[in-house]
């Protein structure tokens, strides 16, 4: 009843005032099931990098407030995800204090606008292990944005680095718990200084992303192509038609509705 009175409400909040609507509902006939974690979190892999810059995922409260809206899913995203370094140490994110994380809120470095071939940005096993500590003790599945922008000369994906943290994913026993995309609105690159790949090849380096979890025997779901939108260059569809058949396993989109720079909340 509260998801039949939610949908009722958009549709109420998206139509002028004066208009009046008859809506009526079939409940005999069951249309779709939302799964229990429907409502999740997406954070930017930036906050990552900055080693949680403003935000401290092992305070009790944090962790008792993520404990209620368990089940969900945490996403890991964004921009930046696109051209972050995976490996064992950095020396290029900041380090705070606990108090500083704790009561302080400044806003973080531009990492959400990474171009290809700039800042050498790692995110740490160190990290990686963080995060994925807070999903396992909050009872949330983790999703995360692997990083699209690392090309080889060819214009091909380049899946060493990607590689290499999958397998550390498994051998941690994450692997369970942890599922991908890769690459973060493809269809948005050409506004951007980045790498621009063209939705046929993205659909190619979507089947060795799924070659690679088979040949590590790694249980999970990959899902994309997180395109902005479903129109712009036909990037969704030309991306559709050329992937293989059963790849990705979820296909997703991100569904703005309205631009968040002007929006406003009444």
């Amino acid at each position: 009843a509260e998801r039949m009175c939610l949908v009722l409400l958009v549709c109420f909040m998206t139509s002028p005032s004066s208009a009046s609507f008859l809506v009526s509902v079939d409940t005999t006939r069951l249309v779709a099931r939302v799964p229990s974690s429907f409502l999740s979190v997406t954070i930017s892999a930036g906050v990552i990098v900055t080693d949680f810059h403003g935000l401290n995922l092992t305070l009790p409260r944090v962790l008792n407030m993520a404990k209620g809206l368990s089940p969900a899913v945490l996403r890991v995203g964004g921009a930046a995800a696109d051209s972050i370094t995976y490996g064992p140490s950095s020396e290029n994110h900041n380090e705070l204090t606990a108090s500083q994380k704790e009561f302080e809120w400044p806003k973080p470095p531009r990492y959400d606008r990474l171009a290809a071939g700039g800042p050498d940005v790692t995110m740490t096993y160190k990290q990686w292990d963080e995060m994925n500590d807070f999903a396992e003790k909050v009872g949330w599945q983790m999703l995360f944005s692997l990083n699209s922008q690392k090309r080889q000369a060819s214009g091909s994906w380049d899946s060493s680095n990607a590689r290499l943290l999958i397998e550390y994913t498994k051998n941690q026993d994450y692997g369970s718990n942890v599922n991908w995309q890769l690459g973060n609105e493809p269809d948005l690159y050409p506004e951007h200084n980045v790498t621009v790949v063209q939705p046929e090849q993205l659909a190619k380096d979507f089947g060795l992303l799924h070659f690679l979890l088979k040949d590590l025997d790694h249980d999970c779901l990959l899902a994309g192509p997180d395109v902005a939108t479903l129109e712009r260059y036909n990037y969704f569809e030309r991306f559709l038609t050329s992937v293989s058949q059963g790849v990705p396993d979820i296909v997703s989109w991100h569904q703005y509705y309205g631009d968040g720079r002007t929006a406003k909340v009444v």
